[in-house]
């Protein structure tokens, strides 16, 4: 058994595909718009751009690119604790208690994060921590570049079957928590350590009453991929993601250039004392040339400004055609694509959906098993609920198709009330974009307005001339408008 992190790095570098790791730093820079001074020396040694420049242009084209990608949670997922009998209902107590959990977690949130930061890295490893002042688990992820693992020979994809992996919590000083699992009794033990093997007994707190073993019978942490790993350990980065993004950003700055240095002509004099004449340009400019200096030649150096704008155009567009996602992103017509031709043009968005749907009820189910044994163990001095230790998750994810106008969405979600094959609720959480806890609670709060309060009911027949609205084309006339009809019931 390894025991020291330099070691260990070692393990991980035969693990991972060759140069993941400056691929995975790369993207992250762009991501988070933290990359200007990696800008500045690739365009430097690139040759383009303006020299020296402190401010170099980024187009941040990466984190529109991801958020498009990350579809699995861009609307909020509801969930159910699932028993022999089936679905809890909403009342329950422990279905109450579960919503109650979540809310306190921003479960939402966090795997509406975790979604985009594994379309961004191609995986993550999600760890849960007890938090006394929120009173319940806390998710934190790692990002690759973060992580090193020796894993099984078998379930290579899998962490709970890795022989030892480390997470990296500080990078000054140098700090890892570093897990390691009984061959014989499977049960992890985690220390804080430093790469050359030092512990860090004063941090080791969190599991001290339990000799740095997981008090929870499972490890508290997990891989979440962005597709079938299929038994790898790990999936390759995006490198050609980075490659646009830079080109983007060079281009971008070229631009400028261009802008700077090639918008304006050059002029070109005929005097016998050259020396005489100013050294200024630009507009609006007074100087005195020597009195027999005269003007010969005029010269437009021809930037091709509007050139080299559409071929930056082209660049983000074949990206996001790359990426399967619609090119109409750029389209600067006024035309709004909904219903059929958005499902058209976001078909590839809608079967990457699926695929990853798949795995968000495997994910969940795991998360689910962590964030129970977690609770529990902390329940007492946190005074919430214990869930049943058998109890599952069942998670429905929310419907993110491509919506039709608001009137034939309306429509078509009442038809389906009225036909039975939704419910009320079903149409609030869509209309709403919210989980099914809130939509009940909207539909309830609706349902004790329409029974406390009075309705106003208009009915107005049109003969002619359209009736108009108080400020608007005309005022009515409560003598003259007879045929309006208003009843308060």
């Amino acid at each position: 058994m390894t025991t020291t992190i330099a070691d260990l790095k070692q393990i991980d570098e035969n693990a991972k595909p060759h140069g993941s790791e400056q691929e995975w730093k790369l993207a992250h820079e762009f991501f988070d718009d933290c990359s200007r001074s990696t800008t500045i020396s690739i365009n430097e040694s690139l040759g383009v751009g303006i020299g020296d420049n402190p401010y170099p242009i980024e187009l941040n084209v990466y984190k529109r690119v991801v958020s498009r990608l990350a579809t699995v949670y861009r609307a909020p997922a509801s969930r159910w604790l699932l028993t022999e009998a089936g679905r809890l209902s909403d009342s329950d107590p422990a279905q109450v208690a579960l919503t109650e959990l979540f809310r306190r977690m921003r479960y939402d949130l966090a795997w509406r994060k975790i979604d985009r930061l594994r379309t961004l890295f191609r995986q993550v490893v999600v760890r849960y921590y007890p938090s006394d002042s929120r009173r319940c688990p806390v998710p934190r992820v790692f990002e690759p570049y973060n992580v090193i693992r020796e894993p099984a020979g078998h379930d290579a994809d899998v962490l709970s079957q890795d022989r030892q992996f480390a997470l990296r919590i500080s990078l000054e000083p140098e700090m890892w928590e570093h897990w390691t699992r009984d061959p014989a009794t499977g049960l992890w033990q985690m220390s804080i350590v430093s790469e050359q093997g030092e512990r860090f007994e004063a941090r080791d707190l969190q599991f001290a009453e339990s000799a740095g073993f997981s008090p929870y019978g499972l490890l508290p942490a997990m891989l979440v991929y962005d597709e079938d790993p299929l038994g790898h350990p790990w999936l390759a980065p995006r490198a050609g993601r980075s490659a646009l993004q830079v080109a983007i950003n060079a281009k971008a700055n070229d631009l400028w250039a261009l802008v700077r240095n090639q918008a304006h002509d050059d002029r070109f004099w005929a005097t016998d004392d050259p020396e005489l004449l100013p050294d200024v340009s630009g507009p609006g400019v007074e100087a005195a040339v020597p009195k027999d200096a005269r003007l010969i030649e005029a010269s437009s150096p021809g930037a091709k400004i509007e050139e080299s704008e559409q071929i930056l155009r082209t660049m983000i567009k074949m990206w996001l055609m790359s990426e399967g996602i619609p090119s109409a992103d750029l389209d600067e017509s006024k035309t709004i694509l909904t219903g059929a031709a958005l499902r058209i043009q976001e078909r590839e968005l809608r079967e990457k959906r699926e695929e990853q749907a798949e795995l968000a009820h495997s994910d969940e189910a795991l998360a689910w098993s962590i964030v129970r044994a977690i609770n529990n163990t902390h329940s007492a001095e946190w005074g919430s609920y214990a869930f049943d230790e058998s109890s599952e998750l069942d998670i429905e994810l929310a419907d993110v198709e491509a919506v039709s106008e608001p009137r034939q969405d309306q429509a078509f979600w009442h038809s389906e009330v009225k036909g039975g094959y939704a419910s009320a609720i079903d149409w609030i959480r869509r209309r709403d974009n919210v989980p099914r806890h809130q939509a009940i609670r909207t539909w309830s709060r609706t349902q004790k307005d329409l029974a406390t309060y009075a309705t106003l009911e208009l009915e107005a027949e049109l003969a002619g001339n359209r009736v108009g609205n108080p400020g608007g084309e005309r005022e009515i006339d409560p003598e003259n408008d007879k045929n309006n009809v208003i009843s308060i019931g």
